[in-house]
């Protein structure tokens, strides 16, 4: 089903579209009986008003939605830039919100977007299960969800593949002589592309170094944690550690010298997502790259198509291992 319109409702009520306008402006006089065969209407059609005032969706808004987790992480500020400059070749303008994992503040977003008859939405979705998404999905408002959303799968996703790039990384810090890995998962409790990665990370490093071998740190990690944990993955002989979320091995860089700890000789590091900041620390981090544009720019032709009304499946790109000096080399 899709917009219902102020049409609709008259229809249904069985009066006037300025009936059905007054009733919901209080603009003029309607009686209490009409108000409420108005307002039971609208319950039943579930009925959004157009914040814009206009009673029939004649022609499109040219405004799509972009909604991040947080605009702040370099990821999603860069995902932000590609998909805006692609929207706008497109003819369209972006409206752009980051809901800092706030279910109530993506609810927000997403109920202005419905009430402002915006023409369709990429969003990255909470873990938990939002009631206005699930509401446009049955609308069928034009939806494309960057990641995964564990709650529907009958809207297309664009992700990333991450699997080769993990297995490339273990494989390579093996091959160069480290036995005992550890891995940083992030907020995992927050996100389900953390808990995913970690999942995998055991699933392809165990096979190759050991379930033994392998120290997860799943819990909390800021500066007040990070030395303790490295420390205790150090003591116990731990010589590479993998971070799931590139926040954490900023973290690691930043109080690597407070902890007189060598990143690149007494401890390998590998991070998701290359920032600037991996590429100007010296030495340089190896990383996990996710492209931005590459997923950005696949995520607005699958909306541009599904806002045509043509159903598009889930697709996804492939993330790289970028081999740096941040991994040494143990003789053995």
């Amino acid at each position: 089903m899709g917009f219902v319109t102020i049409r609709d409702v008259a229809a249904r009520a069985g009066v006037s579209v300025s009936t059905v306008s007054r009733a919901l402006n209080g603009t003029g006089p309607v009686s209490h009986q009409t108000y409420d065969q108005v307002q039971r209407s609208i319950k039943e059609l579930d009925y959004v008003p157009d914040s814009r005032a206009r009673s029939i969706r004649a022609v499109d808004s040219n405004v799509v939605g972009l909604i991040v987790h947080d605009i702040r992480n370099p990821f999603y500020a860069n995902l932000v830039y590609f998909v805006q400059n692609e929207f706008l070749a497109s003819g369209y303008s972006t409206f752009i919100g980051s809901f800092s994992r706030d279910k109530q503040n993506l609810n927000a977003y997403l109920q202005s977007m419905l009430q402002q008859r915006f023409d369709g939405a990429l969003v990255v979705p909470s873990m938990e299960r939002s009631e206005v998404i699930e509401r446009m999905i049955d609308k069928d408002f034009p939806l494309v969800f960057i990641g995964k959303y564990p709650w529907r799968q009958d809207v297309a996703m664009a992700r990333v593949n991450v699997r080769s790039a993990m297995e490339t990384a273990v494989k390579t810090l093996y091959e160069r002589g480290h036995r005992q890995i550890g891995y940083i998962s992030g907020e995992i409790l927050r996100s389900h592309p953390l808990q995913e990665r970690e999942q995998l990370f055991r699933k392809i490093a165990g096979p190759i170094v050991g379930d033994d071998n392998l120290f997860v740190e799943s819990t909390g990690f800021n500066q007040t944690a990070c030395a303790p944990v490295i420390k205790r993955m150090l003591r116990v002989g731990v010589t590479a550690v993998l971070c799931g979320d590139a926040d954490d091995a900023v973290t690691i860089l930043e109080q690597s010298r407070e902890m007189h700890v060598r990143v690149g000789v007494d401890l390998s590091l590998v991070s998701f997502d290359d920032s600037k900041v991996f590429r100007a620390f010296s030495p340089r981090i190896s990383v996990i790259r996710q492209d931005e544009q590459e997923l950005g720019s696949m995520a607005v032709k699958m909306l541009l198509k599904r806002m045509k009304g043509t159903s598009v499946n889930s697709a996804f790109v492939d993330a790289k291992f970028i081999d740096r000096e941040s991994i040494s080399v143990i003789n053995r």
